[in-house]
């Protein structure tokens, strides 16, 4: 099972939000959404999507069903 998060970026990158699985960035883009939406694509069932506000707390989280 991997674990999805969609948080935002430090302020010195490019690109305002990120994806990461399982600790490691898999991508960056520049609105929420589309981060949201790389992230399901990505994810598989089982996998969880956890999204985090500009403070770290999760401000959603889902698990991907089959």
């Amino acid at each position: 099972m991997t674990r999805y998060n969609v948080m935002p970026t430090a302020s010195s990158e490019r690109y305002d939000w990120k994806v990461e699985a399982n600790g490691r960035k898999t991508s960056s883009h520049r609105t929420q959404g589309n981060a949201i939406s790389a992230a399901r694509s990505r994810a598989g069932p089982g996998d969880t999507i956890k999204v985090h506000g500009s403070h770290g707390r999760v401000r959603d989280s889902w698990t991907v069903g089959a």
